[in-house]
């Protein structure tokens, strides 16, 4: 993963408020008596917790019981995959949020695409990070205490960006004229059977989150600084075909590898102005003419295939340069997979 680079100045209307915002970030304590959003130690009668995939959700997709792979490949149930969260952020800043997110899911494809993208990139910063935060307090080797715990607070300090940008979501930062991510939202296909139509996929070195939720297929790199949005028209035109599980996970594997050839590191200036912190984004290509993206390796790419498809590379990666694909035929033409059939 890119180190993100945040270069904090203060302006003429410095406020102690907001710039202890950044004070915070740096002295963060990774601790479970501390909320995951505000950072602040969470007294006995203010605490809740947040589920990181809400409740609404595992209702809808029938969730609750069913289990999520974690980085070291054990299983957790959804109905526990829960963060430390204060009441403060969890009602008045977390649940407006998801009632607009619900709002938009359970209206469909046709009105969840006009969703504001800036109130769906805190959303889907806070499932892709609560899921990393999860994994501090997770041991690695359940049989082994003493091998510690899946992820630790250093590994966490790399996303120190991706966390300011998150305090967006209680009202104490903006994001001036920019979105950190590109996000893509395609039409999937309606499964029959309603266990079948949900889908979340992971990829923690390009900052990748995927889901599918009934007839929604969203896709964000989430620290690309918009450049896949901006300069790849590769995908386009996947909106033109309704996704089958298998093409949405092709889909995430080009997304996710592009984000991982993104050869800039996206650099900020943030500044405490009043009591709300403002970030804006320099130039990605900056002063180099070099393109933002290494060169596309196939071999690398089939074995990303692979894993998130769950197939043998040799029908992934039949003979070297050669990557099978489910969305394109020879041609290179679209084509539609019946997922009921």
């Amino acid at each position: 993963m890119k180190k993100q680079t945040i270069i904090v100045s203060h302006s003429s209307a410095y406020d102690r408020e907001s710039e202890e915002l950044f004070e915070k970030i740096e002295a963060r304590n990774y601790d479970d008596s501390c909320c995951f959003l505000c950072g602040n130690e969470i007294k006995a009668t203010s605490r809740s917790v947040e589920h990181v995939i809400p409740k609404w959700l595992q209702r809808k997709y029938n969730l609750w019981n069913q289990k999520l792979t974690l980085l070291n490949g054990t299983k957790l149930p959804y109905r526990s995959l829960t963060i430390p969260c204060c009441k403060k952020c969890n009602n008045e800043y977390l649940r407006p949020i998801e009632d607009k997110i619900k709002l938009y899911v359970d209206a469909g494809f046709d009105k969840f695409k006009r969703i504001d993208r800036t109130t769906l990139y805190y959303w889907l910063s806070k499932i892709f990070y609560g899921i990393l935060y999860k994994e501090l307090f997770l041991l690695v080797d359940r049989k082994n205490p003493m091998a510690g715990q899946i992820l630790t607070p250093d590994f966490l300090d790399q996303f120190k960006a991706h966390y300011l940008f998150m305090q967006g979501i209680r009202k104490k930062h903006q994001l001036k004229g920019f979105l950190p991510a590109s996000i893509f939202i395609f039409r999937a296909q309606e499964l029959k059977n309603r266990d079948d139509q949900w889908d979340i996929v992971d990829n923690i070195p390009g900052m990748t989150l995927g889901l599918r939720m009934n007839k929604i297929a969203v896709v964000a790199a989430l620290q690309d600084g918009g450049a896949q949005k901006s300069f790849r028209g590769l995908y386009g035109d996947f909106s033109r075909v309704n996704l089958h599980p298998i093409q949405f996970r092709e889909v995430f594997s080009q997304i996710a590898y592009s984000s991982i050839l993104f050869n800039r590191t996206p650099k900020y200036v943030s500044f405490a102005n009043g009591k709300v912190a403002t970030t804006i984004q320099m130039p990605l290509g900056g002063l180099s003419s070099k393109p933002l993206f290494d060169h596309w390796d196939n071999s690398v790419y089939s074995k990303l295939l692979s894993h998130y498809t769950g197939l043998p590379l040799d029908i992934v990666n039949p003979q070297p340069g050669l990557v099978r694909s489910w969305i394109r035929n020879n041609e290179g033409k679209l084509y539609f997979i019946d997922a009921n059939k």
